[in-house]
């Protein structure tokens, strides 16, 4: 479970990273294309300051003087000419006598009221010195409004925030990387994608950013804003004359080139137009969009072909893109944004959103009848059922003359040893607690009744649907049935309709022994979560009539009632008390009939966990002290000897309920549960012979890696649960031959357990993560697979049909984890789809 936690704590701090990564480079994105775009600058060169001012001689002709104009005080009509104040522009605050008194609040050019013009009259006029252009006269203030502001200022303090921000991005990029190869770490394909997809998408980039666009941003952020030539005139930028020339005071009797305000830029050489400063980071937000889908909306697993190609060719046309436009825009200057153009936009993008969210809704709908045809069949598929996707890589090629399911029965016609009717009904039941339940129930109880056989016995149930408005059928878990009986509507039988009955006729096979159970297997996820379920126990051929033990079979359920969950140990969601004799041996069958695994303690005594989903331990030990924690559909059972003093079996969510034994019915345990250290099943017990383990020759080795992401799931948008990249009914199908050695390969990348369930036959537990078992041998039908966890399974394929296979949490089978196990020989004749009555899940 420390594994478990310790992936999903890292899978969770993935897309916070990712998310956050996204968020800051984007913003950045944005900052970098949006600096202000200054007025042009004649005597600045690019980035550089600005040069020396020119002498006259060294003056271009287009820089002569142009005298005469009305707008700039022609002396002939009231202007100003070698800085006489005979006339002036009332706009530009020059009074026709040249006394300052009135004119553009602006540009006052009296002395001693705000900013002049340097001219020929000098500081003793009015004017001021380049290096002051911008402040008043009066006490050296500001005259107020912008005139009285550095732009360079402005423009520094965006560069510094920038770099904060690029920094904080380049931080967030590095510990997405450490954390990739953290999950590395429990195996190549939980850090794969973020080692070889996600991580190039930003890191190459990012080194652009450092070489392009930090060094201009330096500059930036650390220089002082340029000045004019010291004897240069301020020109009154917001003036529509201003762009003209204006006469000045120069020796030679020549104009003054033009300078911008203190701290202007050269708009030629703004960085915002240089696209090797801009498109660096935007690139970079490109990939960290990419890394957050990755992360959470599209994972995807090796071998990268066509999903990694997909994923690099869009990045690429993307930054192809991003560098045509900042060209073109360097070209022609920034453009002025038009709403309703960012409207259009905005519109276009929502169209294309949700007709690409349409067609995948439509996409994903199942077709309204699946055919179960034969794996060699031009309709089969994963699970058999699509043309598109066909069998598992590995798969065995098909028989020549495949036999029906339908012909896979019980050979035995006698009559038989035992033989039992189960009769599904509508069943209102009430909780130890009060609270009540609308369920589904098997003779009338929940759980069902228990059915108890011998190894060996010729088995006869018959099904009887008294439900009002639902198809039923019973699969027996963990019981080797031949597949006519298996139970699975739509692959083994269609589903007995309302005030139908279909009977199952199954022997018990040597050494299928112990703990199991039955269940509803038609909308499985409803019926098992309304109750149609009971324990099924098989004692050994060679087991007494009666045993001096204490048996109790516990059913962990979750059951809604009045819109909450309740768990509950069958109908017990309160601490329930059972007097055992001192010294009486007790033995407890623990199952997990919930979707979601059950950790439960055993305190006031030692104990040994004696089978496993049925199957014997070799050699168990005394156990104290420790967490139990079994998956979906799995089994444990457990004995101990009474001793004077209480015991209780507590489940650690539902510290209220239990099972509390006294001699006398009475006392108190207080429960460790989370406290207690978790039991590891792959170390329990003595080693024995087995008739294959990992080093042995398999035939066939199927991988299964498990993913979730949202999407659409037949028509809905829903959370999938997905195996190798893919969901019911389009999962390839994994083909065998009977007689040969099958090795399976569960990897779990996603954020929740997965209990695995393959019908039909018992699995040998090879490996955990890497390493062999060291303890009893483990055989099991249900594999829980945790969070960040890799087992590997072998059994022999001995029992022909078409299997399902699936994960037993029945709400993730239900989201698409399920598929099928076929032999090359047999084909299905049933059907299942949204047309007909067969829903399996």
């Amino acid at each position: 479970m420390y594994r478990a936690d310790l992936f999903e704590g890292l899978l969770n701090i993935d897309v916070v990273l990712s998310l956050a990564a996204l968020l800051a480079w984007w913003w950045a994105a944005r900052a970098a294309s949006r600096f202000p775009h200054p007025t042009p600058a004649p005597w600045a060169d690019p980035i550089d300051d600005p040069p020396a001012r020119e002498t006259p001689d060294e003056r271009p002709a287009h820089d002569a003087p142009t005298l005469g104009s009305p707008a700039d005080g022609d002396p002939g009509n009231g202007g100003t000419t070698g800085g006489d104040p005979t006339g002036g522009h009332p706009a530009r605050g020059d009074a026709a006598d040249g006394s300052p008194t009135s004119g553009h609040p602006a540009r006052r050019d009296a002395a001693g009221e705000g900013p002049a013009r340097s001219g020929a009259a000098g500081p003793g006029v009015g004017g001021v010195s380049a290096g002051e252009a911008g402040r008043g006269a009066v006490g050296g203030k500001p005259a107020g409004g912008r005139a009285g502001r550095d732009p360079g200022r402005r423009v520094r303090i965006r560069a510094r925030i920038l770099l904060g921000v690029l920094a904080a991005g380049t931080l967030l990029l590095v510990a997405r990387t450490v954390i990739g190869a953290l999950l590395a770490g429990f195996g190549w394909e939980f850090g794969a994608d973020r080692v070889v997809v996600a991580a190039p998408l930003v890191l190459l980039p990012a080194v652009a950013v450092a070489c392009w666009t930090v060094p201009r941003l330096w500059r930036l952020s650390s220089r002082r804003s340029p000045s004019p030539p010291p004897e240069a005139p301020l020109p009154e930028a917001s003036h529509p004359e201003a762009s003209r020339p204006e006469a000045g005071a120069l020796p030679d009797g020549g104009l003054a080139p033009k300078a911008p305000p203190a701290g202007t830029f050269p708009a030629r050489a703004w960085p915002s137009r240089e696209p090797k400063m801009v498109w660096p980071v935007q690139v970079t937000a490109v990939g960290a969009v990419a890394g957050f889908v990755l992360a959470f909306l599209w994972p995807i697993s090796p071998p990268f072909t066509g999903e990694a190609l997909i994923v690099f060719t869009a990045h690429g046309l993307t930054s192809a893109l991003l560098w045509n436009r900042l060209g073109r825009r360097a070209r022609t200057g920034p453009v002025r944004p038009r709403w309703g153009r960012r409207a259009l936009a905005a519109a276009l993008v929502v169209a294309v959103v949700g007709g690409c969210a349409r067609l995948s809704a439509e996409a994903s709908e199942h077709p309204p009848v699946m055919t179960m045809h034969g794996p060699g069949l031009p309709t089969a598929h994963g699970s058999a059922h699509s043309p598109l996707f066909g069998n598992a890589p590995g798969s065995a090629t098909p028989a020549e003359d495949p036999v029906s399911v339908t012909e896979l029965t019980e050979p035995d016609t006698g009559p038989p040893d035992r033989r039992f009717t189960l009769v599904a009904r509508e069943q209102r039941v009430r909780l130890a607690s009060g609270a009540v339940v609308e369920a589904w129930a098997f003779n009338g109880s929940v759980p069902g009744p228990e059915l108890r056989v011998r190894e060996g016995d010729l088995v006869e149930i018959t099904v009887v649907n008294r439900l009002s408005a639902a198809e039923v059928s019973v699969h027996w878990h963990g019981v080797d049935v031949p597949n006519a009986a298996d139970g699975v509507p739509g692959v083994t039988q269609d589903a007995v309709p309302p005030g139908g009955r279909f009977t199952y006729r199954f022997r018990i096979k040597p050494g299928d022994i112990g703990t199991h159970w039955y269940h509803s297997h038609q909308s499985a996820s409803e019926q098992v979560g309304r109750g149609l379920f009971g324990p099924l126990i098989i004692e050994p051929a060679g087991a007494p009539e009666r045993e001096d033990v204490t048996e109790r079979t516990v059913m962990m359920h979750t059951w809604q009632s009045q819109g909450r969950d309740r768990r509950a140990f069958g109908l017990a969601d309160r601490l329930e008390r059972l007097a055992v004799p001192a010294g009486r041996k007790v033995r407890l069958r623990v199952v997990i009939t919930s979707p979601t695994p059950r950790f439960f303690t055993i305190d006031g005594t030692s104990f040994m966990i004696t089978a496993v989903d049925g199957n014997p331990i070799n050699g168990p030990s005394a156990l104290s002290g420790v967490r139990l924690m079994l998956g979906a559909g799995g089994r444990y059972d457990i004995e101990f000897t009474m001793p004077d003093g209480p015991v209780r079996l507590t489940e650690a969510y539902a510290l209220d309920s239990g099972l509390l034994m006294s001699p006398d019915g009475g006392g108190e345990v207080t429960p460790t549960t989370w406290s207690s250290p978790e039991f590891d099943i792959s170390r329990y017990g003595t080693p024995a012979a087995t008739p294959f383990d990992h080093t042995s020759r398999f035939d066939r080795t199927f991988s299964f890696k498990f993913d979730n992401r949202p999407g659409f799931y037949d028509g809905s948008f829903t959370l999938l649960w997905m195996i190798n990249g893919h969901v019911y009914p389009d999962i390839p199908t994994p083909v065998v031959r009977e007689g040969e050695l099958i090795r399976l390969r569960f990897a779990n990348r996603s954020r929740l357990d997965h209990p695995m369930h393959v019908h039909g036959h018992r699995m040998l537990l090879l490996t955990r993560n890497g390493r062999p078992l060291s303890g009893s041998p483990i055989w099991r039908d249900t594999v829980d697979v945790q969070q960040g966890e890799i087992w590997e399974v072998g059994f022999r394929a001995d029992n022909p049909g078409a299997w399902m296979d699936h994960c037993h949490n029945l709400l993730h089978a239900r989201a698409g984890q399920m598929m099928h196990l076929m032999y090359d020989n047999v084909e299905s004749p049933y059907k299942t789809g949204g047309s007909t009555s067969n829903h399996p899940l």
